[in-house]
């Protein structure tokens, strides 16, 4: 196989991925857990999130973000998450995204 072809098909692979956010409200001093919970997946599967928050007088909002992986990949991560005790009166909201390239 080409250089060329090789290209092309990786590109393709990438563009049939999805991005998923997953968001929910925990408290503020919930970060360590959560850093926790991430490196366990990461370890146990061997994906990658990356973790954002958003501070307000009422609450804290967490977003777990997740790039270039298959929609199955929701699955595996949410079975995953249901047994971590930080998330047993969290309520997590998944969304999948497929990104839509320029030459689409």
């Amino acid at each position: 196989m080409s250089d060329m072809q090789t290209n092309i098909q990786a590109n393709t692979q990438a563009q049939n991925k999805n991005s998923l956010f997953i968001w929910y409200h925990a408290a503020p001093d919930s970060v360590p857990l959560i850093k926790q919970w991430l490196e366990h997946l990461f370890q146990t599967t061997g994906i990658r999130g990356s973790l954002f928050v958003r501070h307000t007088d009422a609450k804290s909002t967490f977003m777990e973000t997740y790039e270039n992986i298959e929609y199955k990949a929701l699955k595996k991560i949410e079975d995953l998450a249901v047994k971590q005790p930080c998330f047993k009166t969290v309520q997590r909201q998944c969304e999948s995204f497929e990104k839509i390239h320029p030459s689409q």
